[in-house]
């Protein structure tokens, strides 16, 4: 006979036993969880070994549904209050269509979601145990949340029966997930599980943020009838066309200026190219925010760089002479610090993005590849006396590289420059890499310092939570690995510092298990650098910063990968050529001054 414990759901076997299981003093308890023998359930033999000849379960069908409509990857724990969720997903990873990354934190699941919906515009689920593994998602869910990254959260839950007693694990997970999901439902014995499983798709995907799933134990594996809805087409909204008057109030914003300046946002991405014909056929500058870093090669001419906290001096110069804005696609974050008296058109194809942190004088609800069409018939049709502003772009281009290479040039053995790790870093990245950055003086020193070709960025935009950058880096080295994606075979870099990689440096070893394609560099200041800024900018003493870290390539080689630790400046191209040819993880460690 076999009995099994609700709660930890631990078999025990007592077949072997001269006592029977049922006739244990009363006072026996579980020795896992430790609750007493009334909460142990009875198991007959054949139920236990056939399991594959089950009935189709309520998870199987919520995991079927969900992989019709486009999930392809789940990252996750499983536990003892998912088993019957992982099960499902299990057989219906046979085949290949779905896959699960089991990560070591429930936080990186999150993140290496968010970063695969932020990249790919589709959800990615994360799966988790209740209590504890549910409420570990939070931080990454909420970078989900404020950056709009479609994601779907897979909580499990004590059994139906148990809920709202608040027994072992049990947390209200209703309350806790309000405001971080724009979706929650629960499975219910009486659900429509198919229906359920696309409203959570179709939700994260349509209103690009969190639809939660709260799984309680004992409805995962409630049997069902093999009631299966095939899952209809998933129709986005259409693009929003510009109307006659924001036409007008465009060419009168235009009018009788003299040094337009264009703005590249997040929201431009699928119209770069257009978006430099036109500033090409305006003579002027084009700036780009953080989010848009890479979507045009930093080494056109009229390229100025990224703008705000982590910009160039260019695009500062040029934005300040500046009379009017054009801005695609930009959400005007405080970061990006865009402080301007000239006039600006914004356009976005989201109205609550319309004036929402900067009241710009025109404000136009539109696609930006509508709208950058619109703005060059605009352009032709009427003599605009723009002045030519490329002989001062080129001249403000050849002061910053000046700039640069001095500081690139301040290295001391062990304490190398970060201007100088940039330089090096433009030269090995390949072209069209994703590279994902972490939060910190990392961030700053990697959207001055690097030029951009064609690659594509992630970082903890809006909630800017440090310990981003590895598990994003995760979640889009997925992203690489779908053939029929943009992103097929890329590399992936993980551009963090120390503090960063602390946070989650345990799964570095997810990215050995599943053989990613990913390499990390690491800014080793042993400090918490930019902390430490601001504690001198307010006047306070610096204080608690400083860090003692683990030598990380060491750990790195201990996982199984490639890595290297640099203190001479004449060793970091070698290492890094080495590292970004590798087809698997790697990771090199750059001991760096705390300079950015």
């Amino acid at each position: 006979m076999k009995a099994k414990c609700k709660i930890c759901k631990y078999v025990y076997d007592d077949s072997q036993q001269t006592t029977k299981f049922v006739d244990l003093p009363d006072s026996w308890r579980c020795s896992l969880c430790n609750v007493p023998k009334s909460l142990f359930e009875i198991i007959e033999e054949d139920v236990v070994e056939n399991v594959e000849e089950k009935s189709q379960t309520a998870s199987d069908i919520v995991v079927r549904t969900l992989k019709d409509c486009g999930l392809k990857w789940v990252f996750g724990m499983v536990g003892h209050s998912n088993l019957g969720m992982a099960d499902a997903i299990r057989k219906c990873s046979s085949d290949g269509s779905l896959n699960f990354i089991t990560i070591r934190h429930e936080g990186a699941g999150a993140f290496a979601a968010s970063a695969y919906g932020k990249l790919t515009g589709r959800p990615a689920a994360t799966l988790t145990i209740a209590g504890p593994g549910a409420t570990n998602l939070m931080t990454g869910l909420y970078d989900a949340k404020l950056d709009r990254a479609p994601t779907i959260a897979l909580t499990g839950q004590v059994p139906s029966s148990d809920m709202g007693q608040y027994i072992f694990q049990e947390v209200d997970l209703s309350s806790a997930f309000k405001d971080v999901a724009v979706l929650q439902q629960t499975m219910l014995a009486t659900s429509d599980f198919s229906k359920l499983a696309q409203k959570a798709y179709v939700n994260a995907l349509r209103n690009g943020g969190v639809s939660q799933i709260i799984m309680p134990d004992d409805i995962q594996t409630q049997a069902v009838e093999n009631k299966y809805e095939s899952v209809e087409k998933i129709s986005l909204n259409k693009p929003v066309a510009m109307s006659c008057n924001d036409f007008d109030n465009i060419s009168k914003a235009l009018n009788g200026k003299k040094r337009p300046v264009i703005l590249v946002g997040v929201g431009a991405e699928n119209c770069a190219d257009n978006i430099l014909t036109l500033a090409k056929k305006l003579k002027c500058p084009v700036a780009l925010t953080y989010r848009a870093k890479g979507f045009i090669d930093e080494a056109e001419e009229l390229v100025c760089g990224v703008i705000g906290r982590s910009g160039t001096p260019i695009a500062s110069n040029m934005l300040a002479k500046a009379d009017v804005v054009i801005a695609f696609g930009v959400g005007f974050s405080r970061h990006s610090a865009i402080s301007t008296s000239a006039d600006v058109i914004q356009i976005d194809n989201r109205q609550e993005a319309l004036g929402r942190l900067f009241n710009a004088s025109v404000q136009v609800l539109c696609d930006c590849s509508i709208a950058v069409k619109k703005i060059d018939e605009i352009v032709d049709a009427q003599q605009f006396e723009f002045q030519n502003q490329m002989p001062e772009i080129l001249e403000n281009k050849k002061e910053w590289v000046a700039q640069k290479r001095k500081r690139a040039t301040k290295n001391e053995v062990g304490k190398l420059s970060p201007a100088f790790v940039c330089e090096k870093l433009t030269e090995t990245v390949p072209s069209n890499a994703i590279i994902s950055v972490d939060v910190g003086n990392v961030a700053y020193s990697f959207g001055r310092y690097f030029e951009a070709k064609n690659q594509r960025f992630l970082l903890s935009w809006y909630l800017g939570s440090i310990g981003c950058g590895l598990p994003s880096a995760i979640g889009a080295s997925c992203a690489t690995k779908e053939a029929d994606g943009q992103y097929y075979n890329r590399k992936v870099v993980a551009v963090v510092g120390d503090g960063g990689l602390g946070q989650y440096l345990a799964d570095f070893a997810t990215c050995v298990k599943y053989n990613l394609n990913i390499c990390v560099v690491v800014f080793n200041n042993s400090e918490l650098g930019k902390i430490s800024l601001e504690q001198r900018a307010g006047g306070f003493n610096v204080w608690e910063t400083s860090l003692v870290n683990p030598n990380f390539a060491d750990f790195a080689k201990g996982c199984g990968a490639f890595a290297k630790r640099i203190e001479n400046p004449d060793e970091l191209q070698s290492a890094l050529s080495q590292a970004m040819q590798l087809n698997g993880p790697s990771l090199i460690e750059v001991m760096t001054s705390s300079e950015q």
